[in-house]
């Protein structure tokens, strides 16, 4: 049918494209039929149509099964002409097709009561390992771990559990759970997804863990430990939780806890370690960045494994591990066997570390000058010590206001210098870090020195700066409120 409409758009003078003759030869190879997918190649070098690395890589994938090794291997050669990257999709199938020509030429000689090891060609072997050892080059080049597949995406959880090892002293523990994706949105959680071993009840039920009342979840008493636990009913990738406290007092809040992912909810992956809590009256909210995986740079790959798979025709158009490497290859169009592996990139780029961070106040609540105190927290989602030498601004309100308590942990906060209602409050690390999140805490005293318009900052030499976080019209907030931003991990 594919041939057919190929045929028809010449007959009709419509104009052939890549696309087009790509969806025809992925067609052909569904269908084993290598030869009409390279006469689809060939009339497209007629009627000057460009190949890119995706028509080549599915004529190669055609020639795969059928064993045509030298086919497999002159496209490859092709590609260089043609300008186009190779992939491990195009070294994988052209390794294929070597190997599949290894096992027709061996059922052959078997049947012919000879040696195989004695009668392979043994040109076909050396261009296989060619072929192999390039692919051990690519993947060496675009930095490919061979032995695992690297995801783009940060780690995704249908199951997400808070489990407590240590509480203020009382007999229970009581908590609420919260949970931001990765643009920091908060996610709903309807309280049907809770669960727990065991509950207070009443007002202090599991689905008093989730929702939006007043009141927490509490575990039974005479259990001071254990774990509230949350089921989305399908995979998220959480930037951030948060828990808020029992308002009644501090003995029944936690102090010792991890926060784990699952998507069996039986084998559970720690992703954020927390210990020694300070104990705090009443419902303060309590936000925790979960790292993030670095960015893709490179073009997502959708990505399957296939086990046991015996005909090649089971899992067309998707991608299998060989057990012996763990690569991936194209195998066919995805089938029972197969099961999503989500996306995958070829290059990888690492975080950015800077040693310099700063903020750049363009904007305060209207008082003659601003406060502020600043937090960073790295990839581990651990708050950074910052020893007060580090700090620096061009002014300072001085005394219980100086640059100092920009950074120390006491209650007051670094005020710029009267008349100065705009500015900068800047860190220096004495290494390079990445953050993931950073923090603000509010002037006690009134809304009109706290922050309205600025951005957050780094730097690698402390003059060229590059704005990481963009803040316009942040509310005023009455009290020490610490505000939490999470940073795109590039």
């Amino acid at each position: 049918m594919a041939l057919a409409l190929l045929s028809a758009m010449g007959t009709q003078k419509i104009r052939l494209d890549a696309v087009c003759c790509s969806a025809s030869i992925n067609a052909c190879q569904h269908w084993h039929q290598w030869a009409r997918a390279l006469a689809i190649s060939e009339r497209m070098v007629a009627e000057g149509i460009a190949m890119n690395t995706v028509t080549f890589n599915a004529c190669i994938s055609a020639c795969e099964e059928a064993g045509k090794w030298k086919e497999a291997l002159s496209l490859l050669q092709m590609m260089d002409a043609a300008s186009q990257k190779k992939t491990t999709i195009s070294y994988n199938a052209a390794m294929s097709a070597c190997g599949a020509a290894g096992k027709l030429r061996a059922e052959s000689k078997k049947r012919e009561g000879a040696n195989f090891a004695k009668s392979f060609p043994a040109m076909a072997m050396k261009l296989w390992l060619l072929a192999l050892t390039s692919l051990l080059n690519v993947a060496r080049a675009i930095k490919v771990d061979l032995n695992s597949s690297k995801v783009s995406q940060p780690t995704r959880y249908s199951h997400y559990r808070l489990y407590v090892a240590k509480n203020g002293g009382a007999g229970a523990f009581c908590v609420k759970m919260y949970f931001y994706d990765t643009k920091d949105a908060e996610i709903t959680t309807p309280v049907a997804g809770g669960s727990a071993p065991n509950q207070w009840s009443g007002g202090w039920s599991i689905a008093h863990g989730f929702n939006r009342e007043r009141n927490t979840y509490c575990s039974k008493n005479g259990h001071p430990t254990g774990w509230l636990q949350y089921h989305f009913g399908e995979k998220k990738s959480l930037g951030a939780y948060a828990l808020s406290h029992y308002w009644g007092g501090t003995t029944w809040n936690v102090v010792d806890w991890t926060f784990e992912g699952s998507n069996d909810g039986n084998t559970w992956t720690i992703l954020h370690t927390k210990k020694g809590q300070p104990l705090v009256e009443g419902e303060k909210k309590m936000k925790f960045s979960l790292p993030t995986a670095p960015a893709c740079t490179g073009k997502p790959v959708p990505e399957y494994e296939c086990d046991k798979i015996t005909d090649p025709t089971v899992c067309a158009n998707s991608y299998a591990r060989t057990p012996e490497k763990g690569f991936f290859a194209q195998c066919g169009m995805s089938g029972a066997l197969c099961l999503s592996k989500g996306p995958r990139c070829e290059a990888v780029e690492q975080a950015d570390a800077h040693s310099y961070y700063r903020l750049n106040v363009k904007k305060n609540g209207g008082a003659t000058a601003f406060c502020v105190k600043m937090y960073f927290t790295d990839l581990t989602g651990t708050e950074l010590a910052t020893p007060v030498d580090g700090g620096s601004a061009p002014n300072e309100w001085g005394g219980g206001w100086s640059i100092a308590h920009g950074f120390n942990k006491e209650r007051n906060t670094y005020c710029s210098k009267s008349n100065n209602p705009t500015g900068w409050l800047q860190y220096k690390f004495d290494k390079s870090v990445s953050l993931s999140s950073y923090s603000l805490s509010h002037y006690w005293g009134g809304t009109s020195w706290n922050l309205v318009d600025w951005t957050f900052e780094t730097s690698s030499d402390g003059k060229t700066w590059k704005v990481l976080d963009t803040q316009t019209n942040h509310p005023l907030v009455q009290g020490e409120k610490k505000m939490q931003f999470s940073l795109s991990v590039k």
